[in-house]
């Protein structure tokens, strides 16, 4: 698959699927993740 194709299943999970198990996105603050050593 290119780039393309994984574009379109991210959009269409994020548009549908998503939204069906109630997920929000954190768009309000920074995430930070674990230091890496």
């Amino acid at each position: 698959m290119g780039v393309d194709a994984n574009v379109k299943i991210l959009e269409n999970f994020a548009t549908h699927v998503a939204p069906a198990w109630a997920w929000q996105p954190n768009r309000e603050e920074l995430v930070i993740g674990y230091p890496i050593d």
